[in-house]
């Protein structure tokens, strides 16, 4: 989706400016109070409180090193590792913030695109604890922070700001490229993406010419590096092709999936590759 509106704007040169936020230790950082008024915001059956109140009520635990034991610990934040309900439990506290940006005098703020009878809009985009706002322009995008920050106060999260970063692209004197935009997250200026410079949500990689050149280069280091450790592994060459065959490429298909590149760039590149190791 990010993807495609960045194309979006570029192709029509609207103005689109990206922030990319991080909460400190989200999933550990989730007040106990927090999920449980939010459970009952969204009208969940009292059976399943009652269950996350067992759980979670008066939860201690202690640590274990060498046959030895600390004092027990009270946990009034945080969700269970490895429970399938924490990220449950942690996107209905998210969504509170998620209807407060969909209510009609804030969804404006998003960016728009699409002709002017078919307009839509998207303000966030939110996978798990990664979060990315986006706009038409810095003041919505600031509006937006804004709205974010006084969540983040109202549920007691922490926003790292070091790890958050904001990226625009504009029309100016006629050119369309990237620009440093001057945003703040309580008071404190927000990094930017360098002119020229990549940013990655989701494990994939951005800049203002969406050519994936950067991604190109990672591939291909990459499978370079994979395949010499390949070489000079003291087994047989059957064995070697084996490794090859399933865990070399099991290792480039998410960026195989998740770029767009071209069977010629493939072909030109990639497969010499590993025709000179073979």
């Amino acid at each position: 989706m990010l993807s495609y509106l960045m194309h979006d704007a570029k192709r029509n040169m609207r103005t689109v400016v990206i922030t990319l936020l991080d909460l400190k230790n989200a999933f550990g950082e989730a007040h106990h109070n927090l999920i449980r008024s939010c459970l009952n915001f969204h009208h969940v059956p009292s059976l399943f409180t009652e269950i996350f109140n067992s759980i979670y009520c008066n939860y201690r635990a202690s640590i274990a090193v060498n046959y030895q034991r600390s004092e027990s610990i009270a946990v009034e934040r945080g969700v269970l590792q490895g429970d399938p309900c924490s990220p449950l439990l942690f996107n209905i506290c998210f969504n509170t913030l998620m209807l407060t940006i969909s209510k009609p005098e804030v969804k404006g703020l998003g960016y728009i695109w699409g002709a002017k009878t078919t307009t839509s809009n998207c303000s966030w985009l939110q996978f798990a604890d990664d979060a990315v706002t986006i706009s038409n322009s810095i003041s919505d995008s600031q509006a937006l922070l804004n709205i974010f920050s006084a969540w983040c106060h109202w549920a007691n999260m922490i926003i790292r700001l070091d790890k958050c970063c904001c990226f625009a692209m504009t029309k100016c004197n006629g050119v369309y490229g990237q620009i440093e935009p001057a945003l703040f997250i309580n008071n404190s200026k927000m990094p930017c993406v360098p002119i020229s410079g990549t940013f990655t949500y989701l494990g994939k990689l951005y800049n203002s010419n969406l050519k994936n050149e950067q991604a190109k280069l990672v591939l291909t280091q990459k499978l370079s590096e994979l395949l010499a450790i390949t070489s000079k592994l003291k087994i047989k060459v059957q064995l070697k092709l084996k490794i090859l065959k399933q865990y070399v490429h099991s290792q480039l298909r998410f960026e195989l999936k998740t770029y767009n590149f071209g069977s010629t760039w493939i072909v030109e590149n990639l497969d010499p590759v590993v025709t000179k190791h073979v």
